[in-house]
């Protein structure tokens, strides 16, 4: 499940400000296209009675396709009108577990006696903390790196 949340105000045009009367949101297509499903928000407050209304709903992925989606929110106020849409991208990873590497490949020649220093960035671009195990190939210097989030001590498994 993943929350949604976001703000609808009605005070941004010169038209006035009129109450926030509904939310909705769609996937991967914008409203205006045919055939595109929306799904209805929540006022986050429990009721549409504002111009400023901060919105949720609770997105169930399963069964979406792994990657990237865009999601298309939209607040409609008392005269009938939907706003100007808002778009966030949300990633769907197969199990929380994900890592990029760059650059993914370095070589150079060293000599006997001289210090080679490479930089590589690992980030943790999943959803869970995770622990990473990083080798060298090539004169075979195996390399150990530990990355631990914030919000998890307690790393989960190896990932290779």
């Amino acid at each position: 499940m993943v929350s949604l949340t976001a703000n609808a105000d009605d005070g941004r045009t010169n038209a006035g400000r009129q109450t926030v009367t509904a939310a909705r949101y769609s996937i991967d297509s914008p409203s205006w296209i045919s055939g595109t499903l929306t799904y209805s928000m929540s006022a986050v407050d429990g009721a549409f009675d504002q111009a400023a209304e901060t919105i949720g709903a609770q997105i169930d992925t399963s069964g979406w396709s792994f990657g990237k989606h865009l999601l298309f929110l939209e607040g409609q106020d008392s005269d009938g009108f939907w706003g100007a849409p808002s778009a966030v991208f949300l990633n769907v990873f197969e199990d929380g577990h994900a890592v990029s590497v760059s650059p993914l490949s370095m070589t150079s020649t060293v000599m006997i006696g001289q210090v080679a220093i490479y930089s590589i960035t690992v980030t943790n671009s999943g959803v869970i903390s995770d622990v990473y195990s990083v080798e060298i190939s090539g004169n075979h210097w195996p390399v150990d790196a530990l990355l631990r989030s914030a919000l998890d001590q307690q790393p989960q498994r190896p990932c290779k």
